[in-house]
């Protein structure tokens, strides 16, 4: 089973996680996608994959993604995991702004990469990055073709 931890603030990440899991059913794999609240250790623990999804807020996940990283990085160790996160297209115009004030701007996917690291967790799909147009959504047009991707990715793994 691949299980899918995610948080949402504006909802963005919520649609990624659904259709994500939607499309692992689809392509013959059970997943289960649940919020960062609701997850089980016992679910962790049973997983074969574990992707975590959060919107980039200040440069980070969520600060809900950040506590469960930290109470449940002993779940990850050895564990195959992979993330994603939603984040505001680079070609809006607050972005641009942002980039002036900021040399490398930092995302979510960054702060999972190395959480995965210290928890001895085994990267096997390289992070996706879902781009939400204007502050509060909607996702790009592109996102139904990503989420197929990314979904193909996660059930070819052994």
């Amino acid at each position: 089973m691949i299980l899918i931890i995610y948080d949402s603030v504006f909802g963005n990440t919520e649609k990624v996680a659904t259709l994500l899991a939607a499309e692992i059913e689809l392509l013959g794999k059970p997943s289960l996608a649940r919020t960062v609240a609701n997850v089980t250790d016992e679910e962790i623990k049973t997983a074969e994959v574990i992707v975590l999804g959060s919107p980039t807020r200040g440069f980070v996940p969520t600060d809900a993604m950040k506590l469960f990283l930290t109470e449940k990085a002993l779940l990850l160790t050895n564990k195959k995991v992979s993330a994603f996160d939603t984040r505001l297209d680079p070609k809006a115009v607050q972005a641009k702004i942002m980039g002036w004030f900021v040399k490398k701007p930092s995302y979510a996917n960054d702060y999972f990469e190395k959480e995965f690291e210290h928890a001895h967790a085994q990267l096997v799909v390289v992070p996706n990055a879902f781009y939400v147009r204007k502050g509060k959504g909607p996702l790009s047009k592109e996102t139904p073709a990503q989420v197929t991707s990314f979904a193909t990715n996660l059930v070819k793994i052994k």
